[in-house]
């Protein structure tokens, strides 16, 4: 009534309204932003609109993946790019970093995005299902030779210490703070990280 003007961002449904702090509650409408895309974008876009629209949903631990509208490529693609841009290019346990950007072609990134549940497990996309580990820690996170605390530290396997091993820097990040993501909303999920401790981690 006083003529204010607001800008939504994305597609979104608006739940309520309130009157003392001029806020909206908006919820999010994935079918409608795949359809817009659809008709705009590259099979990336819509991937990389797909992939961060699953930040306003509840986490699922799988994905039914002969029911995605967007080719592996493209989705694959999404992924690491959002991860790689969260996490800065870098190991979240070690931060370990190599970027080198080049004219007209992809930069350099030794870093890799990670699947906490993975693909083959029916892990889904969701950036909350995901890390960026330099190349040794990807391998060993998959390895279960270390897992992610409820906490948000590296737990490292017993297992470790009974392998023959030299320059392995790993022992070192036992109970360190992970880097996190420099949004919230791209903080592993828990149920992400329950699973990897249950199915993954080596115990003993």
């Amino acid at each position: 009534p006083e003529g204010s003007r607001y800008k939504i961002l994305g597609p979104a449904m608006i739940e309520d309204f309130d009157y003392n702090s001029r806020g909206f509650l908006l919820r999010g409408c994935s079918d409608l932003i795949s359809q817009h895309v659809e008709r705009h974008k590259s099979a990336f876009d819509v991937a990389l609109y797909a992939l961060r629209n699953c930040l306003i949903l509840p986490f699922q631990l799988k994905e039914v993946r002969s029911k995605y509208q967007i080719n592996k490529e493209a989705r694959e693609k999404a992924f690491r790019t959002i991860i790689l841009e969260e996490y800065r290019c870098q190991c979240a346990v070690c931060q370990s970093k190599f970027l080198l950007k080049q004219n007209g072609d992809e930069s350099i990134i030794e870093a890799e995005a990670a699947h906490i549940i993975p693909v083959q497990d029916y892990g889904p996309d969701d950036p909350r299902n995901g890390l960026s580990f330099c190349r040794r820690h990807h391998w060993a996170f998959d390895m279960g030779l270390f897992t992610i605390t409820d906490s948000k530290a590296v737990k490292l396997s017993p297992a470790v210490l009974r392998a023959e091993r030299r320059r392995f820097d790993l022992e070192e990040y036992d109970g360190e703070a992970l880097v996190g993501p420099a949004s919230d909303a791209c903080r592993p999920a828990e149920e992400a990280l329950h699973w990897h401790q249950g199915k993954i981690y080596k115990k003993a």
